[in-house]
């Protein structure tokens, strides 16, 4: 487990800041952090929505990992994880060969063949690659990370997943924590993926401060989505899903209060219109922390990508105390916060 460091003045901003990349985002932050990882117990065969946690076990809310498809990155493994999570998929694949011989009898050629709907797929990296009929299935490495990532796609969007697949196969390659590749791509912990800018991507990933452990920072970048015929537009308006957020924050508390004049600020944030809110969220233990978020509604049909933004920070001041740390005052939080804001660019 990291280490928490000490804190000189638990009201002073942090000397050091680097820029980080997330998706196709970028944001300043303090050097002295942690991300948010996935351990090889949580690194399902099924992918479904693994949990990140921090180094104390504390699970990040509202992460998420898509680029095409969903996909998994592990924390740094042992070699004996490595070689248990490499035994897991070996079976996984030679169980899916068994259970696709048995449902694909049709002659070779036909749309019904075992060779029409099962492969093993080439990559030139390590780890294994197969399709079951319209699923998609990856596990490599990225150094001692291990990733995963698959998609389910209709028989007309066979094409798309084979793109999406070549694509990772080809171009992903390992990323240090505060490096930012100057290609254009999509940064995921641990990990970039070169790509032609046009990828849907939903990626958040969330931070916790070393030196201040109440506060966490998620930066969520996502493809901006369009509305279908049948969806209500109200639901997309970025006033309404900062509501949303802050009502799914609030499970658990007591309350939340706003702190503001008004229910939320205008804000300029990574050049789109961010609303900007401010909130105290009283515990039910009688304690209180702070939290801030900014939203923004993209554009699918810009033609330039102009994406749904969420950028998060929370204070969790129990969190501090029982590493020993003093949380920040209220102003100390919500200067930190919109510095953070400030800083968040396109890539």
């Amino acid at each position: 487990m990291l280490a928490f460091l000490p804190v000189l003045d638990a009201r002073a901003e942090p000397d050091e800041w680097r820029t980080e990349c997330i998706g196709r985002q970028q944001l300043d932050l303090p050097v002295d952090v942690e991300m948010a990882t996935i351990s090889p117990d949580t690194y399902r065969r099924d992918y479904d929505a693994p949990k990140h946690r921090f180094s104390d076990g504390a699970m990040a809310q509202f992460t998420d990992l898509r680029f095409g498809g969903p996909m998994a990155i592990t924390r740094e493994l042992s070699a004996g994880e490595k070689k248990k999570v490499d035994a897991e998929h070996q079976e996984w694949f030679k169980q899916s060969k068994e259970a696709a011989q048995r449902k694909y009898s049709g002659k070779a050629g036909d749309a019904n063949s075992l060779k029409s709907n099962f492969e093993r797929l080439n990559m030139e990296r390590p780890g294994l690659a197969w399709r079951v009929g319209g699923r998609w299935l990856m596990h490599t490495y990225l150094g001692q990370h291990a990733l995963s990532w698959g998609i389910s796609v209709e028989p007309s969007e066979q094409e798309t997943a084979r793109k999406y697949f070549a694509n990772l196969a080809r171009n992903l390659s390992p990323r240090a924590l505060f490096s930012n590749p100057r290609e254009t791509g999509v940064c995921l912990p641990f990990a970039f993926v070169a790509d032609d800018g046009e990828t849907e991507r939903a990626i958040a990933v969330a931070y916790r401060l070393l030196r201040q452990p109440d506060v966490t920072v998620l930066l969520s970048d996502a493809s901006a989505a369009g509305i279908a015929s049948f969806q209500d537009p109200e639901k997309f308006d970025p006033v309404y899903r900062s509501e949303s957020f802050w009502s799914q924050v609030t499970r658990g508390l007591k309350s939340r209060e706003n702190l503001l004049l008004k229910r939320y600020n205008k804000i300029s944030f990574s050049g789109q219109m961010g609303i900007e809110t401010m909130h105290k969220l009283n515990r039910e233990d009688g304690g209180e922390d702070f939290g801030y978020l900014v939203v923004t509604r993209g554009d699918p049909q810009a033609k330039t990508d102009t994406p749904d933004l969420t950028l998060y920070v929370r204070q969790d001041t129990a969190t501090a105390r029982k590493h020993g740390v003093e949380p920040l005052s209220k102003e100390a939080f919500f200067k930190l916060a919109k510095r953070i804001a400030a800083s968040v660019t396109h890539r």
